[in-house]
């Protein structure tokens, strides 16, 4: 029989490598397409990482930036509680109230703000530790984030000598505590009048040990007390404090003529 011009014969193996050319070919597109998803997934978790990243980051600068805020007013009130309950005791008074207040200032360009706390002890005290306690729960109560906050102060009233304190008959004994505490703050203001003048004295670690703070008062341009303390005006070991000043030609300490 003779074969039909213009007619193509495959065989057996002609067809099976066919088919296996398109199955390459299919398998070569899955691959690409397959390489082109996970490729996009992964530049999406990246990119989702990133973020994520990027916003932790920011709320621990946040959380940051309120606690180092948070823990400036503590070492502020703390210190100023400190000095306060020292001159309390060389007077020989005591309190029972302390009160905290926190403010931006007058002059800002946001909207001013001011809290005030109030906070009672059990009884009458001089006990620096007691009332720093206290002055941390004020300032817990009346602190909120956000603001820029200029001044923070505290003030003690209700202040008595011991000998007009009225005791209950539940005070009549002094826990072994309160005398404990006692006997401390005396060593505390014996050692640090002897050995420690000045910012260089014995102190609770709430008030911290950094001189150079923000909130700590600025003294570079404060005037001499002459009329408190002679060592100023005072250049010799045991001259007269008039001696001293017309020896330096400058005007007599006020009331000494």
């Amino acid at each position: 029989m003779a074969r039909r011009s213009g007619s193509v014969r495959m065989g057996p193996i002609s067809l099976f490598a066919l088919v296996i050319i398109v199955c390459l070919a299919v398998m070569a597109v899955l691959a690409l397409v397959t390489a082109h998803a996970a490729l996009a997934r992964s530049e999406r978790q990246a990119a989702s990482v990133s973020v994520r990243y990027i916003n932790e980051r920011a709320g621990q600068e946040l959380l940051a930036s309120l606690d180092g805020e948070l823990a400036d007013l503590r070492e502020a009130v703390a210190t100023f509680t400190g000095q306060a309950l020292k001159r309390l005791r060389a007077e020989g008074l005591v309190a029972r109230c302390i009160e905290v207040r926190i403010r931006t200032s007058y002059f800002g360009r946001v909207e001013f703000f001011e809290r005030t706390s109030t906070e009672y002890l059990e009884r009458y005290s001089s006990d620096t530790i007691a009332f720093t306690q206290a002055a941390m729960r004020c300032l817990e109560r009346i602190y909120e984030p956000g603001h820029p906050y200029a001044k923070a102060g505290i003030l003690l009233t209700d202040v008595k000598s011991p000998d007009q304190v009225q005791r209950s008959l539940l005070d009549m004994e002094v826990s072994a505590e309160e005398e404990r505490r006692s006997r401390l703050m005396a060593v505390m203001d014996s050692i640090n009048a002897r050995y420690a003048p000045g910012d260089a004295r014995l102190r609770l670690a709430s008030e911290g040990c950094n001189r150079e703070a923000p909130w700590r008062t600025l003294k570079a341009h404060k005037s001499p007390d002459h009329e408190f303390h002679w060592e100023p005006i005072t250049e010799e070991p045991g001259s007269g404090p008039l001696k001293a000043a017309r020896a330096r030609k400058s005007f007599p300490p006020p009331n000494v003529m």
